[in-house]
């Protein structure tokens, strides 16, 4: 379990350098145009602003991740480390990516990492998107436990929910899975 919650921490320390480093480029594009330079430290207090409060919803989901994780029992988190080390399919979703184990699905999508064990999953609802002339999916995992959990693909990767939804008709069956309709990006 080590494993996984270290490489989404490296992932997800990762992306707020990139974050970081945007703001950082905002400030010294600020600092070197006259008209705004003026303007410096209100850009550079607002700036500290939206770090802080990026690194509080950050810690956040990292803190409710933990606890989805911990509601494993120690054979499923035993299986789940041993399955995690093999070779296993990886598909690109919004923001993250989504593994595809032999018993469990684990998700780092928008700063959360998701272990959904296959057993618990009652139901999977697949819709799409409109992004440009593409239809992206999302996938909405209904479990036993009445949680519904969202997965978004990326407009970028938007094949990859082809083969995740076949992998699971394949894993839980058929009657599980309900294949979905195009819905608005605004109503979503």
């Amino acid at each position: 379990m080590k494993k996984i919650i270290n490489g989404f921490l490296k992932k997800e320390v990762q992306r707020f350098g990139l974050y970081v480093a945007g703001l950082i480029l905002c400030l010294i594009a600020v600092y070197f145009i006259p008209e705004v330079r003026p303007l410096l430290p209100v850009f550079a207090v607002a700036f500290s602003v939206i770090i802080i409060f990026a690194l509080g919803v950050a810690v956040t989901r990292f803190l409710q991740s933990k606890t989805d994780t911990h509601s494993l029992s120690d054979n499923e988190t035993i299986m789940l480390e041993q399955q995690y080390t093999t070779k296993h399919p990886v598909y690109k979703v919004a923001y993250g990516e989504i593994h595809l184990l032999h018993d469990f699905i684990i998700s780092r999508n928008k700063s959360r990492l998701v272990v959904i064990p296959l057993s618990r999953i009652e139901k999977v609802d697949e819709r799409f998107r409109r992004v440009g002339v593409h239809r992206v999916p999302y996938i909405t995992f209904m479990l036993d436990t009445g949680k519904h959990i969202s997965v978004d693909f990326s407009s970028r990767h938007y094949k990859d929910g082809e083969p995740v939804i076949n992998w699971l008709i394949e894993r839980i069956g058929m009657e599980k899975v309900e294949r979905g309709t195009e819905k608005s990006s605004l109503l979503r």
